[in-house]
């Protein structure tokens, strides 16, 4: 389990929005690769919606969307 009390003098390795570079960001599939590639801790965006469910998708603007991107 991590803990920023127990930081050793090595670099800590965080994904951003899980390992974004090989898999769509903010997905299951971006955060399961950044397990296989040893990250120690997953840095996510979370965001509610108006009906107040949360969400990890932070495009403000849908418009040019490719919702295939990535497949």
């Amino acid at each position: 389990m991590f803990s920023w009390h127990k930081i050793s003098k090595k670099p800590l390795i965080i994904a951003h929005r899980g390992s974004s570079a090989t898999a769509p960001e903010n997905t299951m599939a971006a955060f399961k690769k950044a397990i296989e590639d040893k990250a120690q801790a997953i840095e996510v965006d979370v965001r509610l919606t108006r009906d107040m469910r949360s969400s990890s998708f932070t495009i403000p603007d849908l418009n040019g969307l490719r919702m295939d991107a990535g497949r």
